[in-house]
Order: structure tokens, then sequence, then C-alpha cells
């Protein structure tokens, strides 16, 4: 993992999976991802939770996370019948008057969720621009052999997190001018110094 200090990183957002209150179901858990992000875009994954395990006690590991990591956002599974998950926790957090600020998140429902999370996490690691703590066990096992392992739960909250994150693929800074791709200039460089296309007359 390369080296960081907490204090470099500019954004740092939480993601709670809930596994929709079926505890018993095989291959199903309660997942939190915790992840941070630099100035040059880099993704860090600093934390972890995977657990069968009722949402209450989802509940008290989110604001023990938030609380921990200080997280500027905390994301929440809300597709379809998860969004009473997000109203449960959110009526919780208002009695407890815990800080944080809980955000509700949709998924595109034209996109599988084996496209989704693919295609997140290989733009992030193929780039070199995501980075997992050696403490975060679980998550790496998981990242290992999606799409075929039996558990993905950490690697699709991980995939929500990095979607709540600022997109270093799509630079926002003013690009500087280059003559190059000016046509005139590209005209002047490539075809008039050409014996092969000079100027056509009768």
């Amino acid at each position: 993992m390369a080296s960081l200090s907490i204090k470099e990183l500019i954004d740092l957002v939480g993601f709670v999976d809930p596994a929709s209150g079926k505890t018993s179901v095989l291959g199903c858990q309660n997942a939190i991802a915790i992840v941070g992000q630099d100035e040059e875009g880099r993704a860090f994954v600093l934390d972890e939770y995977a657990e069968r395990t009722s949402s209450d006690t989802l509940n008290l590991e989110v604001f023990r996370l938030n609380k921990m990591w200080l997280c500027k956002r905390f994301g929440v599974e809300a597709s379809a019948q998860q969004y009473l998950y997000y109203e449960a926790i959110l009526r919780e957090a208002n009695m407890r008057r815990e800080r944080i600020q809980l955000i509700p998140i949709e998924q595109p429902t034209n996109q599988t969720k084996e496209w989704r999370i693919t295609t997140t996490i290989q733009e992030w690691m193929h780039n070199g621009m995501l980075f997992v703590d050696r403490r975060c066990i679980g998550l790496k096992k998981q990242l290992e052999v999606y799409p075929n392992g039996q558990l993905c739960d950490l690697v699709d909250a991980l995939a929500s997190a990095l979607r709540m994150l600022r997109s270093p693929f799509a630079s926002r800074m003013r690009l500087s001018y280059d003559d190059r791709y000016d046509d005139d200039a590209r005209w002047r460089e490539k075809v008039r110094r050409d014996r092969r296309y000079e100027p056509f007359s009768r």
C-alpha cells in the first residue's frame, strides 16, 4: 500500500450495504467499506466490516466507524426495499444525535450488479488508483475470487463507495492549448510538407 497520512486525504466516505435483513441466507452479509481519497485522486480502502448481524447491530457499527474515521458522507444502499433500512438508520441517527451525513444511494436499474461492480473497480485498479489496507483481509479475499466467489458484499460496498468519490479519470482542470490540434497548424505540419499534396491547379 502506498504511504499515506490521514491528513493527506481530501475526502473520506463510508458505504453500508445491508443484507436486507436476510441474516439466515447463506452468502449474504451486511457490509461496510471506508474509503479515502487524496489530492491526486487515489482511493485508499481504510476499513471494512462484513458480518451476518441484525440491523440494530449494523447501525451501531456504522456509527462507530463514522466516528472513528470522521467520514464526510456515509452512503446507504437504498434500492427497492433497502430504502426501508435507510429510513430506519436515519431515524436512529437522529434519536442518538449522531454527527453523520447519511446519503441514500440508489443503483442504476439499467445495469446488472456484476457489470456495475466490475467496471467500477477495474477502472480504478487498472489505472493504479486503488489501494487496500493490509488489514482489510475480507475485502482482499473477495477481490481475488470475484466474480466467482461465494461472497461479494464487501466488493459491492467498495464499488458503491468509489462512485461517491470524485472521478480522477474525468479531469476538471483546464486543458492547455496545443497547436498540434489546430486545423491550420496540422495542415502546415503534415500536408504542405508532403509533395504528394501540392495545391491543384488546372
